[in-house]
């Protein structure tokens, strides 16, 4: 299950994106190693959630440093002769959307549970506020202590209780008190 703070991390990887192919329009020698640097973090972000697909980008990945020994897939055709930067630029180029593919994939996989979970807890937030079950915060209280003692609350409210079973069959019990802080 991917964690909401992992699936914001790949999405700001994905935001990084529009640079990294303005920097192949302008033409930049920075471009390829930018990409794969790229998508070595993204490699890594993926492996940290212990996800196949990381795999899956390692050989995109691998893909540059190919063209840069010469190795070039045979449907990968030129204008005029094939030079080395053309060919590391264009498997950098492949690699980037490859990879964008992929984490656009997993984010969609993911996005639906998200917006249930989302749901799901400004459901219980309203309905807590109203019956008046949430506890009063202390000023000195941290903010994961205080989310504990509102999980522990809404978990005891007999008609609260299914629903946060819900929300932490969702998402898991550490980001349901994630979305219980953004809906609070």
């Amino acid at each position: 299950m991917l964690r909401i703070a992992s699936a914001e991390e790949i999405g700001s990887l994905l935001l990084e994106l529009p640079a990294l192919f303005r920097l192949e329009e302008q033409r930049s020698a920075d471009f390829p190693e930018r990409a794969r640097e790229w998508l070595g973090s993204l490699e890594q972000a993926l492996s940290a959630n212990r996800l196949y697909q990381a795999g899956l980008v390692a050989a995109l990945r691998s893909g540059i440093t190919g063209a840069e020994q010469g190795q070039l897939p045979p449907e990968l055709r030129f204008r005029g002769p094939p030079t080395r930067r053309k060919a590391v630029t264009a498997m950098a180029s492949r690699a980037l959307q490859g990879a964008a593919e992929i984490a656009s994939t997993i984010m969609a996989e993911n996005g639906a549970r998200y917006g249930d979970a989302e749901r799901v807890a400004n459901q219980i937030v309203a309905t807590a506020r109203s019956r008046d079950v949430l506890p009063a915060r202390e000023p000195a209280e941290s903010n994961s202590r205080y989310l504990g003692s509102v999980r522990d609350a809404v978990a005891s409210a007999p008609d609260l209780e299914s629903a946060m079973t819900h929300l932490e069959g969702l998402v898991g019990p550490q980001d349901a008190l994630v979305w219980l802080d953004r809906a609070l």
